[in-house]
């Protein structure tokens, strides 16, 4: 499989994990596979983000808190966004895999995450828009 370098291409993709995730919480009981959509949507934008400034796809890293450390060397606001980052990174393994110490996701956590999410979407359209 090969990545994209289209950063318009990223973030419609963010966008149909956000909209997935808002799904699975609607449906209920399925609160971790929503998590990990909000965890991928954020970790899309902000590979945007960088894809958009450096003409580059960033290395694979699936740490929210580095790639918006990434994204702080191209704009500053990323790092308001950190403490939520450091917090749903987690969503990656922990809500897909058998973990000893599993995550088990409720429907406000994810609410707010999928808010985190919507929030990262917006800071990041704006910051793109602003620099063509």
């Amino acid at each position: 499989m090969v990545d994209t370098k289209s950063y318009l291409e990223w973030l419609d993709k963010a966008s149909d994990d956000i909209k997935a995730a808002k799904v699975l919480v609607a449906q209920g009981e399925i609160n971790n596979i929503a998590g990990f959509h909000v965890q991928q949507a954020i970790e899309k934008c902000l590979k945007a983000f960088l894809i958009k400034n450096t003409g580059e796809l960033p290395e694979k890293k699936h740490n929210l808190v580095r790639l918006s450390n990434l994204c702080h060397t191209y704009e500053q606001g990323f790092e308001r966004f950190n403490y939520d980052f450091a917090d749903i990174t987690r969503y990656y393994i922990k809500t897909r895999y058998p973990v000893d110490n599993p995550l088990n996701l409720n429907k406000e956590q994810v609410s707010k995450a999928i808010q985190v999410a919507e929030e990262v979407f917006s800071f990041v359209k704006m910051k793109i828009s602003d620099s063509k």
